[in-house]
Protein backbone atom coordinates (compact mmCIF):
# COMPACT_ATOMS: atom_id res chain seq x y z
CA UNK A 1 0.00 0.00 0.00
CA UNK A 2 1.63 3.16 -1.02
CA UNK A 3 -0.10 6.61 0.05
CA UNK A 4 1.12 10.18 -0.76
CA UNK A 5 4.93 9.30 -1.14
CA UNK A 6 5.63 8.06 1.85
CA UNK A 7 5.69 3.77 1.75
CA UNK A 8 3.13 2.26 5.14
CA UNK A 9 3.79 -1.48 4.71
CA UNK A 10 2.28 -4.71 6.92
CA UNK A 11 4.22 -6.68 8.18
CA UNK A 12 1.67 -9.15 7.47
CA UNK A 13 1.71 -9.79 4.03
CA UNK A 14 -0.43 -12.74 3.03
CA UNK A 15 -3.16 -10.89 4.90
CA UNK A 16 -4.94 -7.88 3.47
CA UNK A 17 -3.93 -4.58 5.37
CA UNK A 18 -7.10 -3.61 8.01
CA UNK A 19 -8.12 -0.13 7.59
CA UNK A 20 -4.99 2.50 8.68
CA UNK A 21 -5.37 4.90 11.40
CA UNK A 22 -6.13 8.50 9.79
CA UNK A 23 -3.05 9.92 11.63
CA UNK A 24 -0.61 6.81 10.43
CA UNK A 25 -0.73 7.80 6.72
CA UNK A 26 2.64 9.71 6.97
CA UNK A 27 6.12 9.85 8.31
CA UNK A 28 8.23 12.34 7.23
CA UNK A 29 11.56 12.05 6.35
CA UNK A 30 12.36 14.69 8.91
CA UNK A 31 10.74 13.10 11.54
CA UNK A 32 13.88 11.01 12.74
CA UNK A 33 16.46 10.40 15.52
CA UNK A 34 13.84 9.72 18.64
CA UNK A 35 14.45 7.38 20.65
CA UNK A 36 11.51 4.69 20.40
CA UNK A 37 10.53 1.60 22.79
CA UNK A 38 10.30 -1.72 21.26
CA UNK A 39 6.31 -2.75 20.05
CA UNK A 40 4.64 -4.78 22.40
CA UNK A 41 2.59 -6.99 19.74
CA UNK A 42 3.77 -10.61 19.58
CA UNK A 43 1.81 -10.78 16.02
CA UNK A 44 4.32 -7.78 14.94
CA UNK A 45 7.16 -7.92 13.03
CA UNK A 46 8.92 -5.62 15.77
CA UNK A 47 8.22 -7.34 18.17
CA UNK A 48 10.93 -7.23 20.67
CA UNK A 49 13.41 -5.20 18.57
CA UNK A 50 14.19 -1.84 20.12
CA UNK A 51 14.54 0.95 17.27
CA UNK A 52 17.31 3.76 17.80
CA UNK A 53 16.01 5.70 14.90
CA UNK A 54 12.42 6.00 13.22
CA UNK A 55 12.28 3.42 10.72
CA UNK A 56 10.97 4.58 7.41
CA UNK A 57 8.55 1.47 7.23
CA UNK A 58 5.62 1.36 10.07
CA UNK A 59 3.53 -2.19 10.81
CA UNK A 60 0.06 -1.48 10.22
CA UNK A 61 -0.67 -5.46 11.77
CA UNK A 62 -4.14 -5.66 14.14
CA UNK A 63 -2.68 -2.18 15.46
CA UNK A 64 -0.06 0.27 15.31
CA UNK A 65 3.08 -1.17 16.99
CA UNK A 66 4.43 1.65 20.07
CA UNK A 67 6.91 2.70 17.47
CA UNK A 68 4.26 4.05 15.26
CA UNK A 69 1.98 5.27 17.43
CA UNK A 70 4.45 7.75 19.40
CA UNK A 71 6.10 8.45 16.37
CA UNK A 72 2.40 9.56 15.11
CA UNK A 73 1.97 11.59 18.45
CA UNK A 74 5.36 13.50 18.36
CA UNK A 75 4.14 14.49 14.72
CA UNK A 76 0.52 15.93 15.68
CA UNK A 77 2.47 17.19 18.24
CA UNK A 78 4.93 19.39 16.42
CA UNK A 79 2.12 19.96 13.46
CA UNK A 80 -0.90 21.23 15.51
CA UNK A 81 0.60 21.90 19.00
CA UNK A 82 -1.63 18.78 20.48
CA UNK A 83 -1.88 15.42 21.13
CA UNK A 84 -3.38 13.95 18.11
CA UNK A 85 -5.84 15.13 15.98
CA UNK A 86 -9.32 13.26 17.27
CA UNK A 87 -7.60 12.71 20.80
CA UNK A 88 -9.71 12.94 23.97
CA UNK A 89 -6.43 13.26 26.31
CA UNK A 90 -5.63 16.59 27.54
CA UNK A 91 -2.03 17.74 26.08
CA UNK A 92 0.61 18.92 27.79
CA UNK A 93 0.82 22.49 27.55
CA UNK A 94 -3.27 22.23 28.21
CA UNK A 95 -2.62 20.61 31.70
CA UNK A 96 0.19 22.99 32.75
CA UNK A 97 -1.96 25.75 31.42
CA UNK A 98 -4.60 24.55 34.12
CA UNK A 99 -1.88 23.95 36.93
CA UNK A 100 -1.15 27.52 37.11
CA UNK A 101 -4.69 28.09 37.85
CA UNK A 102 -3.84 26.66 40.95
CA UNK A 103 -1.25 29.11 41.57
CA UNK A 104 -2.84 32.23 43.27
CA UNK A 105 -4.68 29.75 45.90
CA UNK A 106 -1.64 27.76 46.43
CA UNK A 107 0.43 31.06 47.57
CA UNK A 108 -2.32 32.10 49.84
CA UNK A 109 -2.31 29.04 51.70
CA UNK A 110 1.65 29.40 51.77
CA UNK A 111 1.58 32.54 53.26
CA UNK A 112 -1.13 32.17 55.57
CA UNK A 113 0.78 28.85 56.97
CA UNK A 114 4.26 30.92 56.93
CA UNK A 115 2.94 33.35 58.85
CA UNK A 116 1.33 31.12 61.78
CA UNK A 117 3.95 29.19 61.79
CA UNK A 118 6.53 31.78 62.11
CA UNK A 119 4.66 33.61 64.94
CA UNK A 120 4.34 29.94 66.91
CA UNK A 121 8.08 29.01 66.56
CA UNK A 122 9.95 32.60 66.55
CA UNK A 123 11.58 31.42 63.18
CA UNK A 124 11.92 35.60 62.57
CA UNK A 125 11.59 38.84 64.16
CA UNK A 126 8.94 39.21 61.18
CA UNK A 127 6.24 37.40 60.06
CA UNK A 128 5.18 39.00 57.54
CA UNK A 129 8.31 39.46 55.95
CA UNK A 130 8.93 35.56 56.40
CA UNK A 131 5.33 35.11 54.93
CA UNK A 132 5.81 36.58 52.02
CA UNK A 133 9.32 35.34 51.46
CA UNK A 134 7.86 31.71 51.65
CA UNK A 135 4.85 32.76 49.41
CA UNK A 136 7.42 34.05 46.91
CA UNK A 137 9.67 31.11 46.98
CA UNK A 138 6.74 29.11 46.37
CA UNK A 139 5.41 30.98 43.45
CA UNK A 140 9.09 31.10 41.66
CA UNK A 141 9.49 27.60 42.01
CA UNK A 142 6.52 26.37 40.57
CA UNK A 143 6.48 28.64 37.69
CA UNK A 144 9.65 27.50 36.64
CA UNK A 145 9.42 24.01 37.17
CA UNK A 146 5.77 24.09 35.06
CA UNK A 147 7.75 25.68 32.10
CA UNK A 148 10.51 24.83 31.93
CA UNK A 149 10.59 22.31 29.22
CA UNK A 150 8.65 25.35 27.15
CA UNK A 151 11.84 27.78 27.66
CA UNK A 152 14.54 27.77 24.80
CA UNK A 153 17.38 28.12 27.73
CA UNK A 154 19.98 30.53 26.06
CA UNK A 155 22.37 32.59 27.77
CA UNK A 156 20.71 35.77 27.72
CA UNK A 157 17.40 33.82 28.59
CA UNK A 158 19.00 32.52 31.97
CA UNK A 159 20.95 35.29 32.61
CA UNK A 160 17.89 37.31 32.68
CA UNK A 161 16.01 35.32 34.67
CA UNK A 162 18.33 34.76 37.40
CA UNK A 163 18.73 38.40 37.41
CA UNK A 164 14.84 39.04 37.29
CA UNK A 165 14.67 36.39 40.45
CA UNK A 166 17.29 38.22 42.44
CA UNK A 167 15.77 41.31 42.12
CA UNK A 168 12.21 39.40 43.30
CA UNK A 169 13.76 38.01 46.16
CA UNK A 170 15.98 40.91 47.19
CA UNK A 171 13.18 43.17 47.45
CA UNK A 172 11.91 40.53 50.08
CA UNK A 173 14.79 40.13 52.20
CA UNK A 174 15.73 43.65 52.23
CA UNK A 175 12.35 44.40 53.21
CA UNK A 176 12.57 48.29 53.58
CA UNK A 177 9.50 50.24 51.92
CA UNK A 178 10.46 53.28 49.19
CA UNK A 179 8.85 55.89 50.50
CA UNK A 180 9.67 56.05 54.39
CA UNK A 181 6.65 56.95 57.05
CA UNK A 182 6.17 56.88 60.45
CA UNK A 183 2.82 55.07 59.97
CA UNK A 184 3.72 51.06 61.18
CA UNK A 185 0.27 49.90 59.60
CA UNK A 186 1.05 52.10 55.95
CA UNK A 187 4.54 50.69 56.38
CA UNK A 188 3.78 47.09 56.69
CA UNK A 189 0.83 47.79 53.72
CA UNK A 190 3.77 49.17 51.68
CA UNK A 191 5.81 46.03 51.96
CA UNK A 192 3.28 43.56 51.14
CA UNK A 193 2.42 45.58 48.33
CA UNK A 194 5.72 45.77 46.97
CA UNK A 195 5.95 41.87 47.13
CA UNK A 196 2.69 41.23 45.31
CA UNK A 197 3.80 43.81 42.58
CA UNK A 198 7.43 42.07 42.19
CA UNK A 199 5.97 39.03 41.84
CA UNK A 200 3.43 40.31 39.28
CA UNK A 201 6.41 42.04 37.42
CA UNK A 202 8.39 38.82 37.58
CA UNK A 203 6.33 37.05 36.40
CA UNK A 204 4.95 38.46 33.25
CA UNK A 205 8.51 39.78 32.77
CA UNK A 206 9.57 36.22 32.55
CA UNK A 207 6.96 35.26 29.85
CA UNK A 208 8.42 38.12 27.58
CA UNK A 209 11.66 36.71 28.12
CA UNK A 210 11.16 33.48 27.81
CA UNK A 211 8.80 33.68 24.38
CA UNK A 212 9.54 36.63 23.17
CA UNK A 213 10.10 35.45 19.64
CA UNK A 214 6.33 34.25 19.44
CA UNK A 215 5.50 38.01 20.47
CA UNK A 216 8.15 39.65 17.98
CA UNK A 217 6.43 37.10 15.17
CA UNK A 218 9.64 35.89 13.89
CA UNK A 219 8.41 32.45 15.07
CA UNK A 220 6.41 31.22 12.16
CA UNK A 221 9.29 30.41 9.82
CA UNK A 222 11.68 28.57 12.69
CA UNK A 223 9.80 27.67 15.39
CA UNK A 224 6.51 25.70 13.73
CA UNK A 225 8.63 22.63 12.63
CA UNK A 226 11.23 22.54 15.10
CA UNK A 227 12.74 19.66 16.86
CA UNK A 228 11.76 20.70 20.35
CA UNK A 229 9.16 18.43 21.44
CA UNK A 230 7.85 21.11 24.38
CA UNK A 231 7.05 24.20 21.85
CA UNK A 232 4.98 26.95 23.13
CA UNK A 233 2.68 29.05 21.27
CA UNK A 234 1.09 32.48 21.65
CA UNK A 235 -1.87 32.07 23.24
CA UNK A 236 -0.03 30.21 26.19
CA UNK A 237 2.00 32.68 26.38
CA UNK A 238 -0.16 35.78 26.46
CA UNK A 239 -2.04 33.80 29.50
CA UNK A 240 1.32 33.41 31.25
CA UNK A 241 1.53 37.48 30.83
CA UNK A 242 -2.29 37.68 32.13
CA UNK A 243 -1.98 35.13 34.75
CA UNK A 244 0.78 37.72 36.32
CA UNK A 245 -2.11 40.23 36.95
CA UNK A 246 -3.49 38.28 39.94
CA UNK A 247 -0.34 39.01 42.12
CA UNK A 248 0.50 42.44 40.59
CA UNK A 249 -2.89 43.91 40.83
CA UNK A 250 -3.27 43.55 44.72
CA UNK A 251 0.33 44.35 45.69
CA UNK A 252 -0.35 47.52 43.06
CA UNK A 253 -3.51 48.34 44.98
CA UNK A 254 -1.94 48.29 48.65
CA UNK A 255 1.08 50.29 47.09
CA UNK A 256 -0.42 52.77 45.87
CA UNK A 257 -3.11 53.33 48.70
CA UNK A 258 0.42 53.77 50.92
CA UNK A 259 1.73 56.62 48.72
CA UNK A 260 -1.61 58.42 48.79
CA UNK A 261 -1.77 57.59 52.70
CA UNK A 262 1.58 59.34 53.02
CA UNK A 263 2.01 62.21 50.43
CA UNK A 264 -1.66 63.52 50.53
CA UNK A 265 -4.52 64.10 52.73
CA UNK A 266 -7.46 62.77 51.11
CA UNK A 267 -10.45 60.81 52.85
CA UNK A 268 -10.41 57.12 52.93
CA UNK A 269 -12.92 57.13 49.89
CA UNK A 270 -11.24 59.32 47.73
CA UNK A 271 -7.99 57.05 48.33
CA UNK A 272 -9.42 53.91 47.63
CA UNK A 273 -11.48 55.52 44.36
CA UNK A 274 -8.18 56.49 42.86
CA UNK A 275 -6.24 53.13 43.62
CA UNK A 276 -9.42 50.97 42.29
CA UNK A 277 -9.25 53.15 39.12
CA UNK A 278 -6.13 52.87 38.61
CA UNK A 279 -5.92 49.02 38.86
CA UNK A 280 -8.98 48.80 36.46
CA UNK A 281 -6.66 51.12 34.09
CA UNK A 282 -4.04 48.34 34.37
CA UNK A 283 -6.19 45.40 33.75
CA UNK A 284 -7.82 47.03 31.11
CA UNK A 285 -4.15 47.93 29.08
CA UNK A 286 -2.86 44.87 29.60
CA UNK A 287 -6.21 42.77 28.57
CA UNK A 288 -6.49 44.52 25.29
CA UNK A 289 -2.83 44.75 24.44
CA UNK A 290 -2.65 40.60 25.13
CA UNK A 291 -5.54 39.86 23.23
CA UNK A 292 -6.14 43.11 20.65
CA UNK A 293 -4.93 41.03 17.70
CA UNK A 294 -7.22 37.45 18.31
CA UNK A 295 -10.03 39.41 18.08
CA UNK A 296 -12.68 39.96 15.58
CA UNK A 297 -13.69 43.77 15.93
CA UNK A 298 -16.99 44.02 14.31
CA UNK A 299 -19.36 47.12 15.52
CA UNK A 300 -21.08 44.88 17.85
CA UNK A 301 -17.55 43.67 19.65
CA UNK A 302 -16.48 47.13 19.73
CA UNK A 303 -19.79 48.26 21.55
CA UNK A 304 -20.03 45.87 24.00
CA UNK A 305 -16.55 46.38 25.08
CA UNK A 306 -16.53 49.99 24.98
CA UNK A 307 -19.88 48.79 27.31
CA UNK A 308 -17.99 46.62 30.05
CA UNK A 309 -14.52 49.16 29.56
CA UNK A 310 -17.36 52.13 30.96
CA UNK A 311 -18.60 49.49 33.56
CA UNK A 312 -15.20 48.43 35.24
CA UNK A 313 -14.05 52.06 35.09
CA UNK A 314 -17.26 53.76 36.90
CA UNK A 315 -17.27 50.79 39.68
CA UNK A 316 -14.30 52.55 41.19
CA UNK A 317 -17.03 55.37 42.10
CA UNK A 318 -19.11 53.32 44.24
CA UNK A 319 -16.82 53.83 47.14
CA UNK A 320 -17.73 57.87 46.61
CA UNK A 321 -21.39 57.32 47.86
CA UNK A 322 -22.07 58.57 50.84
CA UNK A 323 -21.50 56.21 54.05
CA UNK A 324 -25.46 57.04 55.34
CA UNK A 325 -28.02 57.41 53.07
CA UNK A 326 -31.20 58.77 54.65
CA UNK A 327 -33.19 56.41 52.49
CA UNK A 328 -32.05 53.32 54.27
CA UNK A 329 -32.77 52.69 57.90
CA UNK A 330 -30.17 52.30 60.59
CA UNK A 331 -27.22 53.88 61.02
CA UNK A 332 -24.73 51.79 59.31
CA UNK A 333 -25.98 48.82 57.05
CA UNK A 334 -23.89 46.30 56.44
CA UNK A 335 -25.03 45.23 52.77
CA UNK A 336 -24.69 48.84 51.91
CA UNK A 337 -21.69 49.42 53.21
CA UNK A 338 -20.07 45.90 51.48
CA UNK A 339 -21.31 46.77 48.19
CA UNK A 340 -19.76 50.20 48.20
CA UNK A 341 -16.37 48.33 48.92
CA UNK A 342 -16.87 45.36 46.80
CA UNK A 343 -18.45 46.28 43.91
CA UNK A 344 -15.57 47.48 41.95
CA UNK A 345 -14.19 43.45 42.64
CA UNK A 346 -17.41 42.45 41.09
CA UNK A 347 -17.28 44.32 38.09
CA UNK A 348 -13.73 43.12 37.61
CA UNK A 349 -14.45 39.87 37.33
CA UNK A 350 -17.73 40.99 35.00
CA UNK A 351 -14.88 42.58 32.66
CA UNK A 352 -12.51 39.56 32.35
CA UNK A 353 -15.12 36.82 32.03
CA UNK A 354 -17.29 39.27 29.97
CA UNK A 355 -14.23 39.71 27.25
CA UNK A 356 -13.75 35.88 27.24
CA UNK A 357 -17.36 35.56 26.30
CA UNK A 358 -17.66 38.09 24.44
CA UNK A 359 -14.53 37.98 22.29
CA UNK A 360 -14.92 34.23 21.66
CA UNK A 361 -15.28 33.07 17.96
CA UNK A 362 -16.62 29.75 16.56
CA UNK A 363 -13.61 30.16 13.82
CA UNK A 364 -11.78 26.61 14.16
CA UNK A 365 -8.16 27.91 14.64
CA UNK A 366 -5.88 26.64 11.52
CA UNK A 367 -2.82 24.03 12.45
CA UNK A 368 0.49 25.66 12.37
CA UNK A 369 1.42 26.62 9.08
CA UNK A 370 -1.44 27.64 7.33
CA UNK A 371 -1.36 31.38 7.72
CA UNK A 372 -4.71 31.71 5.89
CA UNK A 373 -8.14 30.14 5.11
CA UNK A 374 -6.49 31.26 1.32
CA UNK A 375 -3.65 28.11 1.91
CA UNK A 376 -6.73 25.74 3.75
CA UNK A 377 -8.72 25.75 0.31
CA UNK A 378 -5.33 24.55 -1.39
CA UNK A 379 -5.63 21.10 0.70
CA UNK A 380 -9.97 20.86 0.27
CA UNK A 381 -10.07 19.86 -3.12
CA UNK A 382 -12.03 17.39 -5.39
CA UNK A 383 -10.07 14.01 -5.54
CA UNK A 384 -10.73 13.75 -9.57
CA UNK A 385 -10.47 17.14 -11.13
CA UNK A 386 -8.67 19.58 -8.48
CA UNK A 387 -12.11 21.65 -7.92
CA UNK A 388 -12.21 23.47 -4.33
CA UNK A 389 -14.90 22.13 -2.36
CA UNK A 390 -14.62 24.55 0.23
CA UNK A 391 -18.33 26.25 1.62
CA UNK A 392 -19.83 23.33 -0.18
CA UNK A 393 -22.36 21.38 2.40
CA UNK A 394 -21.60 17.85 0.58
CA UNK A 395 -18.90 16.86 -0.30
CA UNK A 396 -19.59 15.98 -3.88
CA UNK A 397 -17.56 18.35 -6.90
CA UNK A 398 -20.03 20.02 -8.83
CA UNK A 399 -17.85 20.22 -11.85
CA UNK A 400 -17.23 16.36 -12.25
CA UNK A 401 -19.44 14.71 -10.06
CA UNK A 402 -17.14 13.18 -7.72
CA UNK A 403 -18.22 12.45 -4.51
CA UNK A 404 -16.83 10.81 -1.17
CA UNK A 405 -17.33 11.15 3.04
CA UNK A 406 -16.33 13.69 5.13
CA UNK A 407 -13.27 11.49 6.53
CA UNK A 408 -11.75 10.55 3.64
CA UNK A 409 -11.77 14.43 2.14
CA UNK A 410 -10.07 15.60 5.35
CA UNK A 411 -7.60 12.56 4.97
CA UNK A 412 -6.37 13.53 1.60
CA UNK A 413 -6.23 16.93 2.62
CA UNK A 414 -3.90 16.78 6.02
CA UNK A 415 -2.08 14.03 4.06
CA UNK A 416 -1.28 16.68 1.29
CA UNK A 417 -0.57 19.27 3.93
CA UNK A 418 2.03 17.44 5.94
CA UNK A 419 3.45 16.34 2.56
CA UNK A 420 4.00 19.89 1.65
CA UNK A 421 5.23 20.71 4.75
CA UNK A 422 7.92 18.31 4.98
CA UNK A 423 8.84 18.79 1.94
CA UNK A 424 9.55 22.37 2.82
CA UNK A 425 11.04 21.95 5.79
CA UNK A 426 13.60 19.20 4.22
CA UNK A 427 14.19 21.57 1.79
CA UNK A 428 14.97 24.52 3.83
CA UNK A 429 17.14 21.47 5.94
CA UNK A 430 19.14 20.57 2.78
CA UNK A 431 19.45 24.42 1.81
CA UNK A 432 21.12 25.35 5.37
Amino acid sequence: MRLCRYSVVTAHSHRKPPAIDHRAYAVPKWFTGKTLSSCDDPDCAHFGKQYARMPRAMCVGKSLCYSGTASIRHLDERLFGRAGIGSHSMSDRLCRMQMMIALPYGVVGVFYFSFGLCQDFKLSKDSLQFACLMGTLFASLTVLSVWRRYVHWSGLRVSSTVALSLLMIGQVVVWKPIWSTTQCAVEEYQKFGQSGSCLGLWMGSCALVWWAEYFARTWRQKDVFSNRRHRMNLDSARLMIAWSLAFLLPGFFFLSWAGLEIFTSLSEETEAFICYAVCALMAIGTWLTLWRKRIAWELKTVVSTAALVLIFLLSSATVLLPRNPVSLPGPNPVLYTTIRWTFPLLAAALWFAGTAWLWRSDRIDLPAGLASESDLSRFVRCGSCGYSLVGLREVRCPECGWASTVDEAVRRGLAEFIELRGTAVMSCSAAS
